[in-house]
């Protein structure tokens, strides 16, 4: 259940393809508004990292913790590092109960898929993701978002 609210979207969804690339989850949904596809991994039982993209090619990270009691739409504070960097502080939009979205440029986007981890603060959590894997899931993703919307 963790992985869906994690890897749906910001809007009600109908998961119509899903792949396993190194280790990350590929799934493409559609939405009412449009088509969504996802690379997401489980940094452990309770914790989810994603990378999305929808048909009009906007991507953004999120992160789930099975714990949290997060509002939709509501902003939270979100750092993060990328190979021990510099802290990069943001904000995030509540997904749900469990997830925050992060909106990333393309320059954050190819930051994320050069390095090898990153470490996330989030609302009371810390997620450190390996990134092992992301470039090809990534790929798969967009891939994804491609078929599913007719873009060729």
């Amino acid at each position: 259940m963790l992985i869906l609210l994690c890897v749906g979207g910001r809007a009600e969804a109908k998961k119509v393809e899903h792949n396993v690339i190194l280790g990350w989850s590929v799934d493409g949904y559609v939405t009412d508004q449009g088509v969504r596809c996802n690379a997401s991994t489980y940094v452990r039982d309770d914790q989810v990292f994603g990378i999305g993209i929808d048909q009009d090619y906007n991507v953004d990270f999120s992160v789930s913790l099975a714990g949290w009691s997060l509002r939709k739409g509501e902003t939270y504070q979100v750092a993060y590092s990328i190979d021990d960097t510099q802290e990069v502080l943001t904000s995030g939009e509540g997904g749900g109960p469990v997830t925050v979205f992060v909106d990333l440029t393309k320059d954050e986007l190819e930051r994320f898929l050069n390095g090898s981890s990153v470490t996330v603060r989030a609302p009371s959590a810390e997620f450190n993701v390996p990134l092992r894997g992301s470039v090809k899931a990534v790929g798969a993703a967009l891939d994804c978002v491609k078929r599913l919307s007719g873009d060729k």
